[in-house]
């Protein structure tokens, strides 16, 4: 027979797991952040800002949405010394900065000294439309464009442990569009770093392509002189 100290320690033992396991009702891998009453993803994965807001569409979800400082604080916590994309951006309108659910950035805010700004690259501005938060755990608009940031998803979570996990979630837009006020926009991806176009950018509805002037081809996204191929 099994001694009764024993068996007292492990019917403790069997109720912290149980308890623990409670606390947290998100998925596999997402933790439950109670007071905003959602669940979050860490990425490990970088990804330029249109594509891990895609990539948090894909579970249901979107890029992080910070409204009050107990949230930023929450984070603070699960994030160490690197960088990370959050929903907030000024894509639609320059200097009005949003969520990626449509709302306005009009309260709460964390941003790093001297932040916003603009950046200037050879003499000529560079849009930083796309806000992370840096090393410092500030946020830091930045060029959309960047591949040096992992990201930070949520998605709506049950207002109490063991809750109805059976929520809507957030709408979903077509590659190539962002979602505002419920509605979907196409994203003018010419505006970020010219596309990562060579010579000319043209932005269509979802999509955009490269071109190049006259006496140039298009191989990929760099333009060649045509005479530079001529033996």
């Amino acid at each position: 027979m099994m001694p009764s100290s024993l068996v007292l320690v492990l019917v403790l033992v069997l109720s912290v797991m149980v308890t623990t396991a409670s606390d947290n009702p998100c998925e596999k891998g997402w933790h439950y952040h109670r007071e905003g009453k959602k669940c979050l993803w860490i990425s490990n994965t970088r990804l330029p800002w249109i594509d891990a807001n895609s990539e948090c569409q894909k579970f249901g979800g979107r890029l992080l949405t910070i409204f009050k400082p107990i949230t930023q604080h929450y984070v603070n916590k699960l994030i160490h010394n690197d960088r990370f994309w959050i929903g907030l951006s000024d894509i639609m309108k320059e200097g009005e900065f949003q969520w990626v659910n449509g709302a306005k950035l009009t309260g709460y805010t964390h941003w790093a000294g001297g932040q916003p700004d603009v950046y200037k690259l050879h003499g000529k501005e560079v849009n930083e439309d796309c806000v992370m938060i840096d090393n410092e755990k500030y946020w830091n608009d930045v060029a959309c464009s960047d591949m040096n940031a992992r990201f930070i998803c949520e998605k709506t979570g049950p207002e109490t442990p063991g809750g109805n996990w059976g929520v809507t979630p957030p709408p979903a837009c077509e590659e190539g569009y962002t979602l505002v006020d419920e509605h979907c926009y196409d994203i003018d991806e010419c505006s970020f770093n010219n596309g990562g176009c060579d010579q000319l950018c043209i932005n269509n509805k979802g999509s955009f392509e490269c071109k190049c002037m006259f006496d140039y081809y298009l191989n990929g996204t760099q333009c060649v002189l045509e005479d530079s191929i001529i033996g």
